[in-house]
């Protein structure tokens, strides 16, 4: 992406990345009380430390979803709008998440430029 962007300098100062570190499950369970309400469901994984071993989001996203019976071919990201909709604080979670903080604060950054309040 950044690459194509140097063909097109006026939007390089307003595009922003969201890259998930160290993965977008991750971001789905960060907020429990969004993540079930943007599912439907009354159980949420709880958060675990932040680098584990490899597909560990994956597999607890998937555990959850099955065992309150939400049929999910995605993996979980079918519902991910529906999560971030029920998202109401999001400078709490960019306490708890070094990636979501980043690109929260370069969210805020373009906001400003293009002259949104934030």
């Amino acid at each position: 992406m950044e690459r194509y962007l140097k063909s097109a300098p006026h939007f390089q100062e307003i595009v922003v990345f969201a890259v998930p570190d160290p993965h977008i499950e991750r971001w789905y369970i960060l907020d429990q009380k969004a993540f079930k309400g943007g599912v439907g469901i009354d159980k949420s994984p709880s958060l675990p430390p932040y680098k584990c071993k490899k597909n560990y989001y994956k597999q607890l996203l998937y555990q959850v979803l099955k065992e309150s019976n939400v049929s999910s071919l995605l993996g979980g990201a079918e519902y991910a709008e529906k999560i971030v909709e029920n998202i109401e604080n999001v400078n709490v979670l960019e306490k708890h998440d070094p990636g979501f903080k980043v690109f929260i604060q370069e969210l805020r950054r373009v906001f400003r430029i293009i002259g949104l309040e934030v």
